[in-house]
């Protein structure tokens, strides 16, 4: 299955990423290159919470050619979740949760872009 990714060059160079048919799945890159890699890691990992809190991933919806920007067909490819057990200390994990729910996410969901994000910083 694939969901259609729509790249927006932005003035002060870079992309904006978005999928119109999953709505709070966004992401940004500096290169397309780039941009294809963050639309694949931010389509996988959306789609997969989707599916993990039980409800059904969104429908595709046709391409349509948008003028000015980069059209990106994204393959999602479900993973199997693995339930581990953290020890956190309390206030961490209430400031955890409020983030992950300001921006539309599961604590899990929050983990996993937290963990990815500092891992690329190598």
């Amino acid at each position: 299955m694939h969901y259609m990714a729509v790249l927006t060059p932005e003035e002060e160079g870079g992309y904006s990423i978005e999928f119109p048919d999953v709505p709070g799945c966004l992401s940004c890159a500096d290169t397309l290159e780039e941009a294809a890699y963050m639309a694949h890691d931010a389509l996988q990992l959306h789609l997969q919470c989707i599916l993990d809190s039980g409800e059904a991933l969104p429908p595709v919806t046709p391409e349509k050619p948008i003028e000015g920007k980069i059209l990106l067909a994204v393959p999602f490819e479900p993973s199997k979740s693995i339930r581990i057990s953290l020890m956190v200390p309390d206030f961490d994990l209430r400031a955890i949760d409020a983030y992950a729910k300001r921006h539309g996410m599961s604590r899990s969901g929050f983990l996993v872009t937290a963990a990815k994000q500092a891992m690329a910083q190598e």
